[in-house]
């Protein structure tokens, strides 16, 4: 896990659970949600990403989650991330990669209600 400085500036929740809520809509009770998986659904795996120089969206993956916004279903990112685990990287590492993937979508107009790891 972060350490406690890097802790206090990332939405981790013990023991180390990253819950991270993007904009202000609130979807009603009982309300189909579409949860992806991220790395090789969203962008194209490179086995334990950790630089955000290096993340590339699959080329179907946009107009997906486009489709949900239009159709009011909240898109939810769900992603194990085995490589803080093991050591590979930080918190701080996949906040840099996580933020280049959101804005990539961003980009393509497709936007994420909510990131899990």
């Amino acid at each position: 896990m972060a350490d406690q400085g890097s802790a206090a500036t990332h939405p981790l929740v013990d023991p180390g659970l990253w819950i991270e809520r993007i904009g202000a809509k609130v979807f009603p009770a009982n309300t189909p949600a579409l949860f992806l998986d991220r790395d090789g659904t969203i962008n194209v795996d490179t086995g334990y990403p950790d630089d955000p120089a290096d993340i590339v969206l699959r080329n179907d993956i946009a107009p997906a989650i486009v489709a949900a916004n239009g159709a009011n279903i909240p898109v939810v990112v769900v992603t194990n991330q085995s490589g803080i685990a093991r050591g590979y990287f930080g918190w701080d590492e996949f906040a840099l990669v996580n933020g280049r993937v959101l804005e990539l979508l961003a980009d393509s107009g497709a936007c994420v209600d909510m990131v899990l790891a």
